[in-house]
């Protein structure tokens, strides 16, 4: 199978493993911000729909340099300038400090995304472009059936360790970049200057499928990212550790490596808007089912469904939205659909902690349930996917 994929494909499926398995910050985020620096739950949502709304911006920024100014300095700047600042995190001792470097971490150290998916769509033929990123896909989820396992035991103990591990998994990943994966932006469509070719963005907002896809990305990002958001919060309060949360994450990550790309390819020729809507609502029935767990078994039951729904729905999307870009905006294009999980991280963590602090857990995890039923029918209505 090597073979099939250039050299520079397997260069970012092997940086991406490195830097998915040291994804250890984020999941605990919130446990850190409350546990171990004291803020509320409102605070600490706050701080990571921060995080949120500098990945928001980053989808757009990043996206559009990687089409002016090149895929591969895009991808070094960030993923080295995001190691240096989940180091200031903790060295933060202000709350306005902190939030101000996770705000800026979100912004710089995500810009790196879009970048990754327009490499794909430069160096691997378009029949074989579903695939390859439902591989990258299986490779992230590799690592998230690692990382939250090692994160989890380290948080039980220490969230220290945590950023200096997350740091160092970014900064190989530049490295690998650095030394070995060239420019893939096609010559052609080199611009005359270092600046963004005027109106490529807006002319990527005007495509109503694209701003379909981000909108429906916005709205199950919103649910589905209660999973690493608030929900740590409520297994705290049902006497649940970080270790049993680590657990459900990681069995989320064994299902999606041991399924996806069997999935991946069934759906390769048969994805309709009827099948992308179907994972959606699994993902929302998964969410939604939180409001009936009370142990780790059942908090991981739910977890099967969105495991489903997610294996159907996220590695698809990247390849439908580059099957659709003009070659001169696939990092644009690419950038705006990420931008719904920008928004989803953003708008997510503040309505899903102040529906938790004023409402309750049930009321949270019934609203994810409407939330992502509703995307699932926007699909079929608008017919995302054929």
């Amino acid at each position: 199978m090597t073979s099939t994929y250039p050299r520079t494909f397997w260069l970012l499926v092997a940086g991406t493993l490195v830097n998915r398995i040291g994804l250890l910050v984020l999941p605990f985020l919130s446990l850190y911000l409350t546990v171990t620096r004291g803020l509320t739950v409102g605070q600490a949502t706050f701080i990571i729909s921060l995080h949120g709304a500098g990945s928001f911006a980053a989808g757009m920024v990043g996206g559009s340099l990687s089409d002016a100014i090149g895929r591969r300095t895009v991808l070094v700047g960030s993923l080295g300038g995001g190691a240096a600042l989940m180091l200031l995190i903790p060295q933060s001792t202000s709350l306005w400090a902190l939030a101000g470097v996770v705000a800026a971490y979100g912004f710089v150290g995500e810009m790196y995304r879009p970048a990754v998916s327009a490499v794909v769509a430069d160096t691997v033929d378009p029949a074989r472009q579903k695939r390859a990123f439902a591989l990258l896909y299986w490779v992230i989820n590799v690592g998230a059936a690692i990382g939250p396992a090692i994160g989890g035991a380290l948080a039980t103990h220490s969230f220290s360790l945590l950023f200096t591990l997350d740091a160092a998994s970014m900064a190989i990943y530049a490295l690998v970049i650095l030394l070995a994966v060239p420019e893939t932006r096609p010559e052609r469509l080199v611009p005359t200057d270092s600046e963004p070719r005027p109106g490529a963005l807006a002319t990527a907002l005007r495509d109503p499928v694209l701003v379909g896809y981000t909108l429906v990305t916005f709205a199950i990002g919103t649910a589905f990212g209660q999973s690493y958001t608030t929900l740590p919060l409520v297994m705290r309060a049902d006497g649940l550790s970080p270790g049993a949360f680590g657990s459900v994450l990681a069995f989320n990550g064994a299902i999606v490596v041991l399924l996806s790309l069997p999935v991946a390819r069934w759906l390769e020729t048969r994805h309709t808007s009827g099948l992308l809507a179907a994972a959606v609502a699994l993902v929302a029935l998964g969410v939604g089912s939180y409001g009936f767990a009370e142990t780790t078994w059942a908090y991981a039951g739910g977890a099967v469904l969105w495991s489903l729904g997610e294996i159907a729905f996220l590695p698809i999307v990247p390849a439908l939205v580059a099957a659709r870009a003009p070659d001169s905006l696939r990092g644009t294009y690419q950038g705006v659909y990420l931008s719904g999980w920008g928004l989803a991280h953003t708008v997510g963590p503040i309505a899903g902690g102040q529906i938790l602090a004023r409402f309750g857990a049930d009321a949270l995890w019934g609203s994810c349930l409407v939330l992502g039923l509703v995307a699932a029918v926007a699909i079929v209505v608008l017919r995302l996917g054929d």
